[in-house]
């Protein structure tokens, strides 16, 4: 990380701004029928009901690929 010292003694950690920012591999896509059959088997917890279909956090995925197994309609994709 990358610290930056401020004129009033505070230290401010910036993180590494060269990081890559990963796409999840999964998208959810308007097939969906809001089931919730992901969101209950994800084990990272990783999705939740948006206003039309689930969606993926990109955040909390861990990219097991369980949600696009349980599936029913094949709304999980790989991407």
């Amino acid at each position: 990380p990358l610290a930056i010292q401020s004129d009033l003694n505070f230290l401010l950690i910036i993180g590494d701004l060269n990081k890559e920012v990963m796409e999840v591999p999964y998208e959810i896509n308007d097939e969906c029928v809001a089931c919730g059959t992901c969101a209950e088997e994800c084990p990272a917890d990783a999705i939740e009901e948006g206003e039309e279909k689930y969606v993926i956090n990109q955040d909390d995925c861990t990219e097991c690929g369980t949600c696009m197994e349980v599936c029913p309609v094949g709304a999980v994709i790989e991407v």
